[in-house]
Formats: structure tokens, C-alpha cells, sequence
């Protein structure tokens, strides 16, 4: 992620690779979903002390679900490959500690609501939580 801070206030833009989801029929993959996301969030970062803070966000996940069945495996003719695009809200907590001036190490539980997926014609919405633990070099 990358962003900046006015003060407590600030705006972060984010990539989440949210992982490859495998079906499998026996021994062999039949299906596969591919997620990820790019986020552009409202931060708020609120001091406890002289080197702590309670951190907020709320945003946008512009998502993006890749559907693809292995016809060698099943048929495919109800669920062919899909890409599914959509825009989901991004919402979050953590707390900061920065040991040094221009350091500060992050630990974040995010949620990303509602993320469309689509196999053929089925589709479901499905929220995905995130815990980051992160590095940040401030300048």
C-alpha cells in the first residue's frame, strides 16, 4: 500500500491478492477462482501516546473474481470461464507503534464486504477479512 497522512488524517490506496480457491474432483482440479482487489481508502490515525496510534479506514475494493473450469476434468457447458469485476466497501482497525522517527510497524484487521463471484450463471457475494502486519517508512 501506499498513502500519506495530513496530521491524523490521511488517504491510502492498497493491492490485496486475496488468493487462488481450488475444486477439486478427486485427485484432479476441476474449477479454480483467482481474487484480488485495489482499494482506495480514508485513514485516520489516532494518537494513545507519543508512539502509538489507533488506526481507522474506510473505503472502496474495486475486485475482480477470475472463474475458470477444466473441462478435462468436468463438463463446462453450465459454467463456462467468467471474469467478474464489481466495487465493494473496505472497512478497518489496527494500531501503530513506531520505535524510531521515521518508522512505524502495522498490524490491521480488514474487512472487504460482499465480493461478487460468478461460475456461468451461479453467483454469490462472499466477504473476505484480512489481517496485515506491515512496515511503514514515513517522510
Amino acid at each position: 500500500y501506499g498513502g500519506y497522512l495530513w496530521n491524523q488524517y490521511g488517504i491510502e490506496a492498497g493491492y490485496y491478492d486475496l488468493g487462488t480457491y481450488e475444486v477439486m474432483q478427486g485427485a484432479s482440479k476441476s474449477d479454480d477462482f483467482k481474487v484480488s482487489a485495489a482499494t482506495v481508502s480514508g485513514v485516520i490515525a489516532i494518537p494513545l501516546g507519543s508512539s502509538v496510534t489507533l488506526n481507522g479506514k474506510l473505503g472502496i475494493a474495486f475486485t475482480s473474481v477470475k472463474y475458470r473450469c477444466y473441462p478435462a476434468v468436468v463438463s463446462c457447458a453450465s459454467t463456462p470461464d467468467t471474469n467478474e469485476s464489481d466495487i465493494a466497501a473496505i472497512f478497518g482497525a489496527g494500531i501503530g507503534w513506531r520505535p524510531v522517527r521515521n518508522i512505524t510497524l502495522r498490524a490491521d484487521l480488514e474487512s472487504i464486504g460482499e465480493v461478487s463471484h460468478a461460475a456461468g450463471l451461479n453467483t454469490g457475494l462472499y466477504p473476505y477479512t484480512v489481517l496485515s502486519i506491515s512496515g511503514q517508512v514515513n517522510f
